[in-house]
């Protein structure tokens, strides 16, 4: 797909109901993307013997990089709705892969971490996630995947911030 000056204007608002082409729709190819990344992880993630979602196994991610984190926060980072986030934290403590413990610091807020028996699924989900991964940006320069996530991270601060 070639991208002119004159069709990015299209994503800048420019765009109207004659000329609109879902291919170069960023909306449209983004949340294609995401659905085809979220059905293969699932897929394969079960495939590997991990029963989780890409929800979950997202949040696991996070706490193993970021350690203890309060639900507000992991909301605020998977841009979710508290009661999604609840549900699917709820979801992990089932199984054991999360705790949900007080604050030291402040008796009104839990601190959500993973434990040890999380661990059990970092190697695997992590082998699983980096093929779908290699395989999605197959063909794409090292630079080229930089600007993407860039891009991407502009356009999440933009929404976030309330500039849309």
């Amino acid at each position: 797909m070639t991208v002119d000056k004159f069709n990015c204007l299209r994503y800048a608002g420019g765009m109207d109901a004659a000329h609109y082409r879902l291919e170069e729709s960023l909306g449209f190819m983004t949340i294609t993307a995401h659905r085809m990344l979220q059905s293969t992880l699932r897929r394969r993630l079960r495939a590997a013997g991990l029963e989780l979602s890409p929800e979950q196994w997202g949040i696991l991610v996070v706490l193993w990089e970021r350690g203890g984190m309060t639900q507000d926060e992991l909301t605020h980072v998977f841009c979710a709705d508290k009661s999604s986030m609840s549900r699917v934290l709820a979801l992990l403590e089932e199984r054991g892969l999360v705790e949900r413990r007080v604050d030291a610091d402040n008796e009104r807020r839990k601190i959500v971490r993973a434990t040890q028996a999380a661990l059990a699924v970092r190697g695997p989900g992590f082998d699983t996630s980096a093929a779908i991964l290699r395989g999605a940006v197959a063909g794409l320069a090292p630079e080229e995947v930089a600007t993407c996530l860039r891009v991407l991270a502009t356009i999440k601060d933009n929404l976030r911030d309330g500039a849309a």
